[in-house]
């Protein structure tokens, strides 16, 4: 192998390059074929009117028909609510907690059960719960520690040291007692 010192490519003889090119075309290249050259081969973008607009026109009548048949979400539809059930929203303010949990006696003071969700970067948090009919006590668990009452309910001592908030329900309607 020749290999100059300046760093340029090294010059051979013309005798040489014209046998290496005659070789060069006497052989044909390799034919390319298979899934491989199909994915490889070059192609020009076609769109057709006719065909994006049927797509649109398909995704939009699916889109709409999904929308519409889809049913209200209540006890009917919830797996495991019953109709002596009713949906309370439960919310509260609390800016600067990293979580809040709900807990009270329809999911069985385990605040992991039922955790509320910010709803937003206002210091709101939200969970909306079945809780079945009857008088219950609850209260917020901020950051895994921290015991809250509702603010916006009546509470009660809860003989630990405690309050509670109450809440009764009655199908179809809600109130803070």
């Amino acid at each position: 192998m020749m290999t100059s010192l300046a760093g340029a490519p090294p010059a051979f003889s013309p005798w040489f390059e014209q046998r290496v090119m005659a070789e060069v075309r006497r052989r044909p290249l390799p034919a390319r074929s298979g899934l491989w050259a199909w994915l490889t081969e070059s192609r020009g973008l076609r769109i057709r009117p006719r065909l994006l607009l049927a797509t649109v026109a398909v995704t939009a009548l699916a889109v709409i028909f999904l929308v519409q048949s889809r049913e209200p979400l209540g006890p009917a539809s919830v797996p495991g609510a019953s109709p002596s059930q009713t949906y309370v929203r439960f919310l509260l303010y609390a800016p600067t907690a990293h979580s809040v949990a709900l807990a009270g006696s329809f999911n069985a003071w385990d605040p992991s059960r039922t955790p509320l969700v910010p709803t937003g970067s206002g210091g709101f948090w939200t969970v909306t719960v079945a809780v079945p009919s009857g008088s219950h006590l609850y209260g917020f668990v901020l950051d895994g520690g921290e015991w809250l009452a509702d603010p916006g309910a009546p509470a009660v001592e809860d003989g630990f040291g405690r309050r509670n908030s109450v809440l009764t329900v009655t199908p179809g309607e809600v109130s803070a007692s």
